[in-house]
């Protein structure tokens, strides 16, 4: 990655990242599981990058049970810059994270963040699903803003130490109404902790629905 004008918590520069990863996945049993780890560096402006970031994603289902659910826990941890006025960066950059991260609202990325969220799905029936979760959300540094899915900072620290952004449920309809044919409801509710409000003295919450179908081929 190569940008001549990249934009951060700590400020603009020039931004030449490579990133080095590996992932694991697969099922045992009624266990299923889906873990990566990445390590990226490189140089911003005058200083050097060395950022982190390790996620997975664990299932247990049910099949015996009525509507076979699963529960599952999505856990994430990614870097973030640990002093603003030292020109070497430690800020993850997620380059082409999906937009599901925080929910289809797309509001947060996975930059500077921890997340942990637990969720159920149930399966009604071949065709019809339901899921939901509810995501909690920090920052891995206190001394790094939020950042969105496209990596752009949209939260600056302000010199705020509190670390808890805030919450996320959501829930989620799939409907496969024929072999190529499915629609799908999303509702997903923010709540916003403190940092915002002392940041940027941001509203507290905020509530997100997206109706849509999807045609295939």
């Amino acid at each position: 990655m190569d940008l001549k004008h990249a934009l951060f918590n700590q400020g603009a520069g020039h931004e030449k990242r490579h990133t080095l990863g590996a992932r694991v996945w697969g099922e045992r049993g009624r266990w299923a599981y889906d873990a990566e780890a990445m390590y990226q560096f490189g140089s911003f402006g005058v200083g050097t990058i060395s950022a982190w970031r390790v996620a997975a994603d664990n299932w247990y289902s049910f099949s015996s049970v009525r509507w076979r659910p699963r529960i599952g826990l999505a856990t994430d941890f990614a870097s973030g810059d640990k002093n603003p006025t030292n020109p070497d960066l430690q800020t993850f950059n997620s380059l082409f994270q999906s937009g599901t991260y925080s929910g289809r609202a797309n509001i947060l990325g996975p930059d500077n963040a921890i997340r942990l969220e637990p969720s159920l799905g149930l399966f009604f029936s071949e065709r019809l699903t339901l899921s939901a979760g509810w995501g909690f959300f920090w920052r891995e540094s206190s001394n790094d803003g939020l950042y969105g899915i496209a990596g752009n900072l949209i939260v600056p620290s302000n010199g705020v130490k509190s670390r808890y952004e805030g919450s996320r449920p959501i829930a989620q309809l799939d409907w496969q109404m024929t072999r190529h044919l499915s629609t799908h409801v999303n509702y997903i509710y923010v709540f916003n902790a403190s940092f915002e409000e002392q940041s940027i003295h941001a509203t507290t919450s905020m509530s997100y629905i997206s109706p849509w179908i999807t045609y295939r081929f």
